[in-house]
């Protein structure tokens, strides 16, 4: 509308003929889906594309200072223990290699796929960990997020947002930076 006066009803019922609806997922995140790219432990680049020839993937911002952490690590090993299915797979994101022991963390990853990732952090809206994101290739934004409260809180979240019913614990008012 360019004009400062509201529309007549046969205007409207115009533009109404017309319109077609918006799809919107209740209960998603506002947090649009960006590739993980980084480098792995062994100082190889590594970049996790999110576009939809992708499979599903859960993203689990953890730290080896986090003792909330310790049974995501574990859980990371086995997909469906995070109500994943088989063709999806858990991508752990780290922020920085410090480790307060020599090779814990290599210990911990157990051969999980991984990213050392800062930005990723930051684009995701992670201020801290334990926290997941499920990047879904069917959606432009993640399908479901939240502070990581167990393997089975994660799991159950996961499997809500596979059935189409996806609930973030706390919707985001915008999708900037998180400081």
């Amino acid at each position: 509308m360019t004009r400062p006066t509201r529309l007549s009803p046969a205007e409207a019922a115009r533009v109404l003929e017309g319109a077609k609806p918006i799809a919107v997922r209740s209960g998603a995140s506002s947090i649009a889906l960006v590739p993980l790219d980084g480098v792995r432990l062994d100082g190889s680049r590594r970049t996790i594309e999110v576009g939809p020839t992708e499979p599903r993937q859960l993203a689990l911002f953890l730290s080896v200072d986090c003792d909330g952490c310790l049974d995501l690590f574990a859980a990371a090993r086995v997909p469906s223990s995070l109500g994943l299915g088989e063709a999806d797979r858990v991508i752990v994101v780290l922020r920085s290699a410090e480790e307060p022991e020599p090779g814990r963390l290599i210990e911990m990853l157990g051969g999980v796929d991984h990213v050392i990732a800062p930005d990723a952090w930051l684009s995701y809206g992670v201020s801290g960990p334990p926290f997941f994101s499920l990047l879904d290739p069917a959606y432009a934004t993640v399908a479901t997020e939240g502070v990581a409260w167990g393997a089975a809180s994660v799991a159950e979240a996961v499997r809500a947002a596979r059935a189409g019913t996806p609930d973030v614990e706390v919707p985001r008012l915008s999708g900037g930076d998180v400081e």
